[in-house]
């Protein structure tokens, strides 16, 4: 259990160095922008064996080198010095970790890399499992991310590939390949994404409101324009305000939508189950008698609410019918009655 736990936490180690390494720090010791065996190589193992002073720098100090100083050269493998267990072996020495480097620098690969070098303990223990380490901490280009993260190591000015066609970010016209040039696509290394309709930095495949209007867009006519669908409204009003008894059909609706959406027709509440509807026409179930009213007030208004729809929203609007007294046969009811009335 114990040697599972301590291969857990190097293990935990080894991958933060490498996050560390990709960040902050590479073999170019001198800080000359070149990895060379004779100066850093030189350094590394001269720094491993205790060197310190002038006798670590001696003849191992680049002319163009930007870290001359020894105590700067100290401090920056000090700093990192993780970074320097090659063999990860949980110890940082002169004969294992520093004569790998060197000998990687001299081109060494392979079993002659590997071949005495490696600690007892040693997570990585032959030459492709040491190589692939080093690239990790190796910066070849000298442009800032190490080789095992970068896409183009021997090119100082690429170092990402975002749709992987072989050609860098920087000369690549279409980054991630999503068919829309970096220069009007507002996330280039993002191929989901290339539009921000309202600027809120999310997507608009991902963004669930994409003009920010407070409509989502599943539900809004204009889904990239700020403002949304404009309403139905009903034209029919006095045309189905009325009717004379004993008719059964009232009207046809009309409405106007200015998007030119198709307008649906529902009735619900108060006298709608004695209508009917079918498509735009209205009428009663059946005909309507003056002097016996089945509306809920028993008033010949009937009432009912009417919901418009168009795909987007819904409007409602308050439909009175009044029915009106008709005369019927050949004298009018209305006339009779009124002679009735009199007497």
């Amino acid at each position: 259990m114990g040697n599972k736990i301590r291969l857990t936490i190097m293990l935990l180690v080894l991958s933060l160095s490498a996050t560390i390494a990709y960040a902050n720090f590479d073999l170019d010791v001198d800080d000359d922008g070149k990895t060379e065996a004779l100066t850093d190589g030189l350094l590394v193992i001269r720094y491993l064996f205790g060197f310190s002073g002038e006798s670590l720098v001696a003849g191992a100090v680049s002319n163009d080198a930007a870290r001359s100083k020894a105590a700067d050269i100290e401090a920056y493998l000090k700093a990192d010095e993780i970074q320097l267990d090659v063999d990860g072996d949980g110890e940082v020495t002169a004969l294992t970790d520093g004569l790998l480097i060197i000998r990687s620098l001299f081109g060494f690969s392979g079993t002659s890399l590997s071949a005495s070098a490696i600690g007892p303990n040693a997570l990585r223990g032959d030459g492709p499992a040491v190589a692939t380490y080093l690239e990790t901490i190796t910066d070849s280009d000298n442009d800032n991310t190490n080789d095992a993260f970068d896409a183009f190591p021997s090119d100082a000015t690429e170092w990402l590939d975002t749709d992987g066609d072989g050609v860098g970010n920087n000369k690549d016209l279409d980054d991630d390949g999503d068919k829309v040039d970096d220069a009007v696509d507002l996330f280039p290394t993002d191929p989901t994404e290339w539009l921000d309709t309202d600027g809120d930095g999310i997507g608009d495949n991902a963004d669930p409101d994409d003009d920010n209007d407070g409509f989502a867009d599943g539900k809004d006519r204009y889904p990239l324009v700020f403002g949304t669908n404009a309403k139905p409204r009903l034209q029919s009003e006095s045309q189905c305000s009325s009717i004379g008894e004993n008719n059964l059909f009232i009207c046809d609706l009309k409405a106007a939508d200015a998007d030119g959406d198709t307008i649906t027709f529902t009735l619900s509440e108060f006298d709608a189950e004695l209508l009917l509807l079918s498509g735009s026409k209205l009428s009663f179930k059946s005909a309507p008698d003056f002097e016996a009213p089945q509306d809920l007030n028993g008033n010949n208004v009937y009432q009912a609410t009417l919901i418009l729809a168009d795909g987007y929203e819904t409007v409602s609007t308050n439909l009175l019918v009044r029915v009106q007294n008709e005369a019927e046969g050949i004298v009018g009811e209305g006339l009779i009655g009124e002679t009735e009335a009199t007497e």
